[in-house]
This record gives structure tokens, sequence and C-alpha cells, in this order.
């Protein structure tokens, strides 16, 4: 074709920025058509090439660009400039009240929701922070596999301690044990108290402040503990109380060494006491050598140097790899950072409160669904408003304004607008938080009150909320032909129409889609209230003993008329089991659950029996039975009915099926229906109450 390079013209363009360039063009263009009179294309486009490449190193074009510079239309946004689009934007949303008002309210009814997950995020963020040593502490979790069944479990075995212990990397072993459940006598009843059993260096590993006596000493000697001054002051009414005694309910006697401030709360630890470790209980202790033990046991590292975790997870793999190839079960070790703890899996056996992060996504695209309809609608309704505008922009553009500077100008009125939407997403947040909150798992463990870092979130919130909204439109607007903004055509492009045409489209898939997830959620939550668990679950309350004598409480509720049933257990049916190991007659072993009742236990709770009998009347031999569950008896490869009368070793114990009751869920159902059975002990106590009477029971139990 016999025109002008394209190329040559772009990059003179490009390289002139914001400088004139229009002449220096035509004047090469007259050139190029001049020399093709007299010369083939191929010259005429290389000298055009010559003319363009001897311009962008010339004299005349340097000054040029430096003119440009210094003019007040150049590239340059001074403070001045900006506080031009500053005042104009307020005028601009001050003229258009009803404008401005529907789209505040808008973005801060989204803003205040994404505001309320912020606050989650940035106080979950600072879990353990508060340790010192926090960048080079691990917790040793354990990958089980048990045929075709896998778990991830917390807790670690108690012998690989001294395994930890052998590796040049590791600076601290610190073992905690979390069997502690004790209630102390008083005066006035028992208190329950919240406590671990741990090792003298705890306090090296971890961080927590001492206020009186020798805390290493302290955890040294056998029953010695370590007290906070907030349960101090709920058993002593005092604070120094050093060389005070506890009488727990069991009847021993504990030693205060040493007292401690109340930790904060955004810890993974929750405790009331401190335990030495030689006061653990020989049940525990006797267990301390096997690698199939791990309940109630977790182990912490405190390693030399973070960058060492790569070989210190292959030393992991390779205890692992050691000590399990003969054992029926498979175990991985993991080495899990501190702070990945909270917003890490939900493990079994886990301690403190969890805050999954697959949780925190789906409150975060909740969070999205509400917001971004919010900013497509600012988005339409601004683009709406071009007929208004265009002349404004044709005025601007004709007195010198260029792209930029019009693109700034929106982008400055979205942004003030959706700072005024922040401050009506503020006062939401403060009225919904304490709502919020009580929503949550472990709401105690929460402070959602406004720290700087929380806030600093806020702000860049805002920030990138007001560049969201005001992209399209500011790019849009700065686009505009000022010829076609002064004939009022700028609203009628086809292209402009088009992309409104998209936006609003995806503004209703987004709301459709809005609608969608509450409905799905909706029926989710309804059907996980509705669920068929396999037990009766209405109207029976669940009421710990804490050391009461259980037929003594047996007694004082049977008095009550709005009592109709009552059964014991160790374990709230539905949350929660034991884990135990169990023989058949050739020897093999295997894991199984475990929850201890009493006789009355499946039928308040509506069990059903497919073979055999309930637990006979409390006799001397009544422990040597069992009820076991379908899947326990399908694991076996043997039929329901021949499974009454098979003996099984229990802990040096031959055990009985008497009973095969139908498959329930007694873990959370996210976890699979495994092997189960029932024996005969009493932990918890469940009443069974008529529905109109259930409210007046509670009152009464509590």
């Amino acid at each position: 074709m016999n025109n002008p390079p394209k190329l040559a013209r772009k990059i003179l363009e490009w390289f002139a920025g914001a400088a004139f360039v229009e002449d220096l063009l035509g004047d090469l263009d007259e050139l190029f058509f001049i020399h093709l009179k007299t010369k083939s294309t191929i010259v005429a486009k290389l000298l055009y090439w010559r003319g363009v490449l001897s311009l962008l190193f010339s004299y005349a074009l340097k000054k040029r660009k430096e003119k440009a510079t210094a003019s007040p239309y150049s590239n340059t946004i001074s403070l001045g400039l900006l506080q031009n689009y500053f005042k104009v934007a307020v005028r601009s949303l001050y003229q258009h009240k009803y404008f401005s008002i529907l789209n505040a309210f808008g973005l801060a009814v989204g803003m205040s929701v994404s505001l309320l997950l912020l606050s989650l995020i940035s106080y979950v963020q600072t879990y353990d922070d508060f340790h010192t040593n926090r960048e080079n502490i691990y917790t040793i979790i354990s990958e089980r596999t048990e045929g075709v069944e896998q778990a991830s479990w917390a807790s670690a075995p108690h012998v690989l301690t001294d395994k930890l212990k052998e590796n040049p990397g590791v600076k601290e072993v610190v073992q905690i044990n979390s069997a502690f459940r004790e209630e102390v006598k008083l005066p006035q009843g028992l208190i329950p108290l919240r406590g671990y059993y741990v090792e003298p260096n705890f306090l090296e590993v971890f961080t927590y402040e001492i206020t009186q006596g020798n805390a290493r000493l302290a955890l040294s000697q056998p029953q010695h503990i370590i007290i906070t001054e907030s349960a101090a002051r709920k058993i002593f009414n005092s604070t120094n109380v050093l060389g005070k005694v506890l009488e727990l309910a069991n009847g021993d006697l504990m030693e205060v060494g040493a007292v401690m401030k109340d930790h904060p709360i955004n810890s993974h630890f929750s405790f009331e006491l401190l335990v030495s470790f030689a006061s653990l209980p020989p049940a525990q202790t006797s267990l301390s050598d096997q690698w199939m033990h791990f309940d109630f046991q977790y182990v912490y590292v405190l390693l030399r140097d973070r960058p060492t975790i790569t070989e210190f997870q292959t030393y992991l793999d390779k205890i692992s790899a050691e000590n399990y190839k003969d054992l029926p079960v498979k175990v991985a070790f993991e080495a899990q950072h501190l702070n990945d703890i909270a917003l890490g899996p939900d493990l079994r056996r886990a301690i403190g409160p969890k805050w999954e992060a697959s949780g925190i996504i789906v409150f975060a695209i909740i969070a999205a669904m509400i917001l971004l309809p919010a900013c497509f609608n600012y988005t339409n309704i601004s683009i709406a408003r071009a007929l208004k505008r265009a002349k404004e922009i044709g005025l601007r553009k004709t007195l010198g304004g260029v792209r930029h500077q019009i693109f700034f100008q929106f982008i400055t009125e979205t942004v003030v607008i959706t700072f005024v939407a922040f401050l009506g997403a503020l006062l939401l947040f403060y009225f919904t938080r304490s709502e919020f909150q009580k929503m949550l798992v472990a709401s105690n463990a929460l402070d959602l009150s406004l720290t700087v870092r929380m806030a600093t979130y806020f702000l860049l919130f805002a920030l990138g909320t007001g560049l969201i909204a005001g992209l399209f439109p500011a790019l849009f607007f700065g686009r505009l032909n000022p010829i076609q903004a002064l004939k009022n055509k700028a609203h009628k492009g086809a292209s402009a129409m088009r992309v409104r045409k998209v936006l609003t489209v995806f503004q209703f898939v987004l709301s459709f889609g809005f609608i969608l997830t509450l409905v799905v959620f909706s029926k989710q939550y309804r059907y996980s209230l509705n669920f068929n668990f396999g037990f009766t679950k209405e109207n029976i309350v669940n009421v710990t003993l804490q050391g009461t004598q259980a037929q003594q409480v047996k007694n004082e509720f049977s008095k009550l008329a709005s009592v109709q049933a009552m059964a014991m257990s160790s374990q709230v049916m539905g949350l929660g089991y034991n884990n135990t190991w169990i023989k058949d007659l050739a020897g093999d072993s295997t894991e199984v659950a475990q929850m201890f009742v009493d006789g009355n236990y499946i039928p308040l709770f509506g069990l059903t029996l497919l073979a055999g009998t309930n637990f006979p009347e409390e006799t001397a031999t009544t422990e040597k039975f069992i009820i076991v569950n379908e899947e326990f008896v399908k694991s076996d490869g043997v039929a329901v009915a021949d499974a009454i009368g098979k003996t099984y070793r229990v802990e040096d114990q031959d055990l009985q099926v008497i009973g095969v009751v139908k498959n329930f869920h007694f873990a959370p159902l996210r976890y699979p229906i495994k092997k189960f059975f029932l024996s005969q002990q009493s932990g918890k106590i469940f009443i069974r109450t008529p529905e109109s009477k259930h409210r007046r029971c509670l009152c009464y139990v509590y």
C-alpha cells in the first residue's frame, strides 16, 4: 500500500509523549507522497523512517517535550490539581444528591458485610503472635492411615519427643498433655478448671508473664501448678496465692508454685492452670512408649533456624518410615507452623478454636456477591448519566483537558463517594458486630474491636472498592470525543451501549447467583437441622456431672415431673468419642471408637437394636458386655446375627458382644461412620423432657 508506515508514526507519537507533533507528522507525510512521484514505494518508506529516526534525536523534539512537561496540562499530578479534583468531585456529588445517596447506600450495605469479614481475618491473623519465638515454633501433626480410612490428628505420640531431641536443628522439644479434667473443692462446691500438663521448658518456648514464683521449678516438681491471676481470684479471691494448696475432687493436692498473668484470648491455648508433667496420672505415663497412643498428647518444637524446616520435615518422614513399617496403622508426621494452627484445617483432637480457611473463603465469596452488584450498579448509573456529563467533558477537553485528567477526576469522584459509603458501612459494622460475633464458633476467643491493623485493612478496602467501582466510568468518560460530547452524541455510540448491556447482564448474573447461593445455603442449613443422625435428639438435656455421684444426681432429677427418662454416657452424642484398640480371637488388632453408657442409653436416644439385647441390669459382670454397630460387624465379615456372642479383647479384658445396633452418627457429620461399640460406664447424664416442659427443666438444671 502507498501509505506512510504506521509503525514509524506510532513510535514517534509514543516517544513524543504529551508533546505536540501533529505538524511534524504532517510534514513527513507530505514528503512521503512527493518521494512517491519520483522514487519507488520502498525507497519512499525508507526515507520516511530516516526522517522519523532523525526527529527522535533532534533538539526540536527535545524542547517540545520539555515544554509539554512544564505545561499545566501535562501528565504531572500536583497537589493543587488533586485538591481541585476533590473540590469538583464534592460539588458534583452535592449537585446530584439523589444519585450520590443511592450509590452511597448501596455501597455501604455491600461494604458492611466485607468489613465484618475483614475484622475477622485481621484478628485471626494475630493468633499466637505474642510469643517471642513464634517464627521458629512448630507443632507436630499426624496423618494416620488405617486401611482405606485416613485422618489428620493434631496430636502425636509421646515417644516421638525422644527422637526429635536427637535432631541438631531442634533447640527445644516440649510436650503438652490435655488430659487435665479436674474440679477444685471449695466450700460452695466444685469448680471446674481448664489446664494442661506441661514440661518444665514450656515457658522457654512460649511467652507468658510470670508475676510470682519460679516457673521452671514449679513445673519440675510433682503436684505443683502455675495458676493464672483470674483463676486465683476465682478460687482464693486474691492473686497472692504463692504456696497455697488446691484440693481436687479426686483427692489430689496441688501446690501453687507460680502465678502468671492471664494469657491473651488470641491463642490456640486456653487454660487456667499449668500442671507439672511429673503430676501426670499413671494411666497416661504407662502409654508413653507406645507409637500407637495419640490421645491428649501434643508435641511442639522450637527450631534453631526457620530455613531448616525442609530438612526437619525430611527427618520426620524418616522417623515415620522407621517406626511404623511393622504396625497396622501408617502415620506420617508433619510440621505445622504456630501461626498456621488457627487458620489451618480442622484436625482431630485439636485444641483451641479453629477458623478454617475454607470457611473464610466461602464467607468472602458471599461478601463479594453482595459488594460487586453495588459496584456495578454505580458503574451503570454513572454511564447512564453520560448525557448530562457529556457537555461538561467536551468543554473540559476543548479547553485543553487531556484524557488522564478526566480519568483522575472521575476516579476521585468515585473514591469520595466510596469513603462516604465507608462511613455508613462503618456505622453498620458497629451495630452488627456483636451479633455477627455471636454467630461464630468460639466467639469468646474473638475481639473485633478496632485496631491499627484492622483500620489499615478497612481503609485499603475502601480505596480498592472506589477504584473498582470508578475504573470503568473513568475510562469511559476519559475516552469521549469532545466534538461528539458537545453534540450530545456520546451516549449513543454502539460500543457504549454494548458495554452498558454487558455490565447490566453481569450485574443481574451476580444478583441471581447471590439469591441462588442464599437458597442453597438455606436448604443446606435446613437439611442439616433435619438430618437423620440415627438417634433422637429433640428435648434432651446434657448435664456434666463434674465429680458428683451419678446415683445422687439421678435421684434428684427423678423427683422432677418434667423429666421423662435419664441415661448416662461418657461423651455427647454426635460430637465425639474415645479410641481404643481391640483384638479378635485370631489376635488381629484394629482401632475402634467407643463410648461408655448405661442401660438406659439405647432407649433414651432411640437407637435401633438389629440383633441381641440391651445391657442387662447392673451386676458385677456388666462391664464384660459390649454392643457394636453395623460397621463393626461388616468389617469383621460376619452376619449381624452371627456377631452375638463373639468375644474381643480390649485392654487386657475380654468383652462379649451382646447386641448390634443400626449405624448412627456418633461423631460430627464430616467424619464417616466407623467401627464403634458401647460399653457400660458413666460420665455425663442425659435427660429427656416433654417439649412443653423443656424450658422449665433447663431452668432447674442450670
